[in-house]
């Protein structure tokens, strides 16, 4: 079979291969929103069930234990469940609901639930916990970053919202 490439059906094909180039970034960018749009709907739904801070008992602890910024002095987050010294434990649990590597390819989808535990080692009360889900990726191609959808938002949940409600400062002279 002998085909017939003539020059105006070349141009076409080039035509229509550019317009493939053109619109198929923009058709993978459309389902991607979709899968991200469908996870932060399901990153809001679990956590109206489960999410947030809860605090069962607070911890007066002296002026000292806090540095200038009212943050925990004592608090050092590489010793695992000892990071908050010899009184309490600190357990954080990460669970991969959704697994991707967004931090390599920012089109991968990631899901993650983090649950972290305030524990007083004396008699292992559970002092408060709390529970953040965290959507990370599903953007289209060519962008730099992931990014991220949280709730409850982390600026108000996650470890250190969980240390500024459980252990208190004294009042002066207390």
């Amino acid at each position: 079979m002998k085909m017939n490439l003539s020059l105006p059906h070349f141009v076409l094909n080039v035509k229509t291969f550019c317009c493939m180039l053109i619109l198929l970034p923009l058709a993978t960018a459309c389902a991607s929103e979709l899968s991200k749009s469908g996870l932060d709907a399901e990153v809001k739904r679990l956590c109206q069930i489960d999410g947030g801070i809860k605090v069962y008992e607070t911890v007066r602890l002296p002026r000292e234990n806090f540095n200038q910024w009212g943050q925990l002095n004592f608090y050092k987050p590489t010793r695992g469940e000892d990071a908050l010294g010899e009184k309490y434990i600190l357990k954080i649990e990460r669970h991969e609901i959704v697994k991707g590597n967004p931090s390599y390819d920012p089109t991968e989808l990631s899901m993650t639930r983090t649950h972290s535990q305030i524990i007083r080692k004396l008699d292992l009360k559970l002092l408060g916990e709390s529970v953040v889900y965290l959507r990370v990726g599903g953007d289209p191609p060519g962008l730099s970053h992931s990014t991220s959808f949280a709730c409850p938002d982390v600026r108000e949940q996650g470890e250190a919202a969980l240390f500024k409600k459980v252990f208190l400062k004294q009042e002066k002279g207390k």
